[in-house]
């Protein structure tokens, strides 16, 4: 359950009384300070002026979004097989994006599969 996480992440003093729990995420330092952002930026897909919102470059351009979830609508290319949005790896073949192995095979690329042929290597 991560009920807590929530109310340990606002507690400036967790890492007073919690020393060994503390990682890296509540290092100040690696933390962005979002009490000192001023200007509240536009997502371009929704509309939502917010004050957490941030840019992300991609081809020279750069986009400004309120959420990750925008962020993907407005990015992320669609399986030309199925439509869903390829989030992960996915496959490119001949230009083209598929989420998976088996939508690029249904499309008539050969030769793709979801995993290697080859085992792990031994440690």
């Amino acid at each position: 359950m991560h009920q807590n996480r929530d109310s340990a992440w606002r507690d400036k003093n967790i890492s007073k009384r919690h020393p060994e729990n503390v990682i890296r995420i509540f290092d100040k330092a690696s933390v962005y300070d979002w009490g000192r952002r001023t200007e509240m930026g536009k997502c371009e897909v929704c509309g939502n002026e917010y004050d957490k919102s941030f840019e992300m470059r991609m081809s020279d351009r750069t986009h400004v979004f309120d959420s990750f979830e925008c962020a993907i609508h407005a990015l992320a290319p669609s399986c030309a097989h199925c439509g869903c949005k390829v989030i992960g790896h996915g496959i490119e073949a001949t230009g083209t994006f598929y989420c998976c192995a088996n939508c690029a095979r249904q499309a008539g690329i050969g030769d793709v599969r979801d995993r290697s042929a080859q085992s792990a290597k031994p440690e």
